[in-house]
Order: structure tokens, then C-alpha cells, then sequence
């Protein structure tokens, strides 16, 4: 329903939105569009997903 519920809502305020099934899928995404990301820059404590929010 959440997910309804957004896609209605970016079509109707023409936003764009991705979304990915796994962080990794989300960091390659990242890099496909800018392969020039300094990752060793990254806070690495952001790129790791949190067990206590996944439920």
C-alpha cells in the first residue's frame, strides 16, 4: 500500500523516485551513475544497514 501510495504521489508532483531490494543494489546503482565516487571517502557506518531497522 506504501508503495502505492508513493507512486501516486511522485506522478502527481512529477518526482522521481528508485527504489532497491538491497543496499547493494542501491550502491551499484550509485556507481553506474557517477563511476568517479571516491567510496574511500564514504563514512562506512552510512553504507552498513542497521539490523534494528529492518524489524
Amino acid at each position: 500500500m506504501a508503495r502505492f501510495v508513493m507512486t501516486m504521489v511522485s506522478k502527481v508532483l512529477n518526482l522521481h523516485f528508485r527504489h532497491f531490494d538491497t543496499l547493494d543494489e542501491a550502491l551499484e546503482f550509485l556507481r553506474h551513475i557517477d563511476p568517479n565516487l571516491d567510496w574511500d571517502q564514504a563514512r562506512q557506518s552510512v553504507l552498513k544497514l542497521d539490523s534494528s531497522t529492518t524489524g
